[in-house]
């Protein structure tokens, strides 16, 4: 039987479809209050694990932000300004006067002064002043500020002015300060000023120390003239009263330590003396109570309060009322039963609250409004439900996570999983559904676990392992079923153990291996069948090594391996035939100069030509192909400028254009799934207000297809297989036949037992992260199984002639006859 060969045709149809992307800081992720030493990425699961020194991660919302009082939650939308918000006041119709040291709002600029309407934009109110501003009210038709500034809009107004309420623009209205001011109040025809100033009026002007009222008509002093000894900081009006607080001593010719309080019908100081032994940063009334905040330790006839008390409005007797701030607190405010506090507090009312709580007026008790701030709240103002919070703070609204947390990496947000460790976090290591973590800890996962445990990733509760390491741990790594623990202790896993040790997972017992380094242990790296160590050491297993060596981790024997560093390595990374190596050495591989950052053969141990060299310590390095990320306190480094985080060729050692700018020191870097991933105790980057943690994405690449799929021809009853390769990231595959979906997603499309109904053109749709890309169209061609017919031929007589065979059957096969034409044989 003969089958037939058809032909095949196809055609060439190459779609492209792609978004492209700058390399860019990404602004959604939430931001620790504390330095970060340690990150792991789960891609598996799309989660990324921090470690550090916080209490509290949140959203990267800078420096001033509207927030719902009944939830304690800020509107992430709300225009940012770029520098602190010092001062806030609603403006009556659901928005908000702020001032402060910025000089933009919302990418809109604004210097030192702007108005958010009640939709959250940013109105043309534009004062445009040259200084800080300290202090904000609106009296009658006017806005008044007062601050650090002489000009506003141009025109010479030194540290308050009057301004128009739609356009800010300044009024006639000069008064002249000579000094700093901290707070005004208005009442009747004038303006009251506290500060730090001697002068009103300018030569003509009058003498007023710190304190002042102004005619809001001729701006001229009045002449009340209390003549305070010291700053003014902090004034309110309640009733017919005016309560004064600050750094005075003397006022008004009288003792009044830092309070005071005067009656506005005659201006003169009432005898009220509650007598702070420290400064007061602001004022409520609420009836017959006083509150006062700011940096004392005893107000109200020496009544220990710290930071924060009450006192009878006409005693000047401490009240019982007593929250115990553990730090200063700067901004009162007093709504509804509730009295508002903001500082740089950790503690409050006798619960955590970072920088921000509402505090019960009777009992001094915390409420449970805890928005948490990640930096210094300095001003608070309250209308409809919603509160406006200014500070230095660049993140707010976030939850409590101490020193280890695993964000969602799409969405940047922490996860509810939450270990609680109890001290610093410096090494995380996942394996399977374990996480474990080195540190300077003696709690975690709601167990006592000193200095490295482990926890459930889903549970975040504590495992049975329990080495309990007696020094801090620097560094933990797997192999097998063994956990390697490196840092500066004496004892761990129930053994005397010299800063490094191997521990069972589960129990977390030592093994009988016992290197004995003769100092700390900073990192460990396990890379087949070899553990690679660094730190601090120069003897190690009974021999020399010089803050380097490697194990074969089949004997548990030492190497040869003897790159010799002469000041500590923080970092390994192997690769092939090399090995690199970063930290505070200067020599290394065999004595060769090497600033902080260097390759060495990994049989060897001799430095090869790679010298990034950099002016200060590397501390982490993270390998991506032919890349190199690195973390330190650098400024210079691969012949380029490069502050803190840089990127590097592993071919010549020279940094890349990429030039991310962070401000102070990065402590770790990492790279997953063309994310860049770096922690530190920095407070910018990129100009930008980034607390300890940033998070840059890669230039989008759209998907290349490699290789194309090929077209076929294939007998009916046969199965087929259509092959692409493509790069790109997360990538998906959906094939069709025409416009008809026939497979899933993967690179390869297997058809069983094809039939004529799969004839057709083939192309494969693939889709990344950065757009998607279509593949030739190419054509299966499904040829049928036919059997040939051929007519009876009569019979012949043996000797006769045979006349030729048809070489076509009936029903068109076509074809040869094999074996030939014999008339002693039969054929097919």
């Amino acid at each position: 039987m003969k089958k037939l060969v058809g032909l095949f045709a196809f055609s060439f149809v190459v779609l492209f479809s792609q978004k492209t992307f700058a390399q860019t800081l990404e602004q959604h992720w939430w931001q620790p209050n504390g330095e970060v030493r340690t990150i792991l990425n789960d891609s598996a699961n799309n989660i990324v694990y921090i470690g550090g020194n916080f209490n509290a991660i949140g959203p990267n919302i800078p420096y001033g932000t509207e927030l719902t009082v009944s939830t304690g939650q800020p509107n992430a939308a709300f225009p940012k300004p770029n520098g602190t918000v010092r001062a806030c006041v609603a403006d009556g119709s659901g928005g908000w006067y702020i001032g402060g040291d910025f000089t933009s709002v919302g990418g809109n600029a604004r210097a030192y002064a702007a108005h958010i309407d009640a939709t959250g934009a940013v109105t043309g109110w534009n004062p445009s002043a040259n200084g800080a501003v300290n202090a904000i009210v609106i009296f009658g038709s006017k806005v008044y500020i007062g601050g650090a500034f002489t000009s506003i809009s141009g025109q010479i107004r030194n540290r308050i002015a009057a301004l128009d309420k739609t356009s800010g623009a300044p009024t006639t209205w000069d008064p002249s300060i000579n000094g700093v001011v901290y707070t005004l109040v208005g009442y009747g025809p004038n303006i009251y000023v506290g500060g730090s100033f001697s002068n009103v009026g300018g030569t003509s002007g009058f003498l007023r120390n710190s304190i002042a009222s102004i005619d809001t008509t001729t701006a001229t002093a009045t002449t009340w003239n209390p003549n305070a000894g010291n700053a003014v900081r902090t004034m309110i009006i309640s009733g017919t009263m005016l309560y004064v607080g600050g750094e005075f001593t003397t006022i008004s010719g009288v003792s009044r330590d830092r309070l005071a309080s005067y009656t506005l019908s005659n201006g003169v100081i009432t005898s009220w003396y509650p007598g702070a032994n420290n400064t007061v940063y602001s004022i409520a009334v609420n009836g017959t109570t006083v509150y006062a905040a700011g940096s004392f330790t005893t107000i109200g006839g020496g009544a220990a309060r710290n930071r924060i008390g009450a006192v009878n409005s006409t005693t000047g007797v401490a009240t019982t009322w007593n929250p115990n701030s553990n730090s200063n607190v700067f901004s009162l405010l007093f709504s509804a039963g509730t009295l508002y506090v903001g500082g740089e507090f950790t503690s409050i009312g006798g619960q955590t609250r970072n920088r921000i709580a509402a505090l019960d007026p009777a009992t001094g008790l915390a409420t449970a409004f805890n928005p948490v701030a990640n930096n210094i709240v300095y001003a608070l103002s309250l209308a409809s439900g919603k509160m406006y919070v200014g500070g230095a703070y660049t993140s707010i609204g976030g939850q409590v996570r101490n020193n280890i947390a695993a964000l969602d990496r799409t969405t940047g947000i922490p996860t509810s999983w939450n270990p609680n460790a109890n001290g610093i976090v410096h090494s995380i290591l996942l394996s399977g559904s374990t996480v474990y973590a080195g540190g300077n800890f003696t709690s975690i996962g709601g167990q006592t676990r000193n200095r490295i445990g482990a926890v459930d990733a889903t549970t975040a509760l504590a495992t049975s392992f329990n080495p309990n390491s007696n020094g801090v741990v620097y560094s933990v790594a797997s192999y097998g079923t063994t956990i390697y623990a490196a840092g500066l202790f004496g004892s761990i896993g129930g053994q005397t153990r010299s800063n490094i040790a191997a521990l069972n997972s589960t129990t977390g017992t030592a093994t009988a291996w016992n290197p004995n380094a003769g100092s700390g242990v900073q990192t460990l790296t396990v890379s087949g069948t070899t553990l690679y160590v660094g730190g601090d050491f120069t003897t190690i297993s009974g021999a020399f090594r010089d803050r380097m060596a490697s194990y074969n981790l089949t004997t548990g024997s030492i190497t040869a391996w003897n790159p010799g560093a002469n000041s500590t390595v923080y970092k390994i990374i192997p690769s092939g035939t090399t090995v690199y190596a970063c930290g505070a050495f200067i020599s290394i591989g065999g004595g060769a100069t090497r600033n902080r950052i260097a390759a060495v053969n990994a049989t060897t141990g001799v430095a090869t030509a790679w010298n990034p060299s950099s002016n200060s310590t590397v501390y982490d390095m993270f390998l991506n192909g032919s890349t190199m990320y690195v973390a330190g306190n650098f400024t210079v480094i691969g012949g380029q400028t490069r502050n803190k985080v840089a990127e590097i060729t592993t071919a010549t050692g020279t940094a890349t254009s990429w030039n991310p700018t962070v401000n102070n020191i990065a402590y770790v870097v990492s790279y997953s799934n063309d994310k860049i991933y770096a922690g530190g105790t920095f407070n910018t980057v990129d100009g930008i207000a980034k607390t300890n943690f940033a998070v840059w994405a890669l230039p989008c690449v759209a998907p290349a297809i490699g290789t194309q799929p090929t077209a076929q021809t294939v007998c009916e009853g046969a199965n087929v297989t259509f092959t692409s390769a493509a790069t790109g990231t997360n990538l998906t595959y959906q094939w069709k036949r025409g416009t008809t979906n026939v497979g899933t997603s993967s690179s390869t499309l297997t058809l069983s037992s094809v039939t004529i109904a799969d004839t057709g053109s083939y192309t494969v749709e693939i889709t990344g992260d950065c757009g998607n890309v279509t593949s030739t169209s190419v054509y299966l061609t499904i040829n049928p199984i036919l059997t040939p017919n051929f007519a009876t031929i009569a019979p012949i007589c043996s000797g006769a002639t045979l006349s030729a065979l048809p070489t076509t059957s009936t029903n068109g096969v076509a074809g040869t006859w094999s074996p030939a034409l014999d008339n002693t044989a039969t054929t097919t």
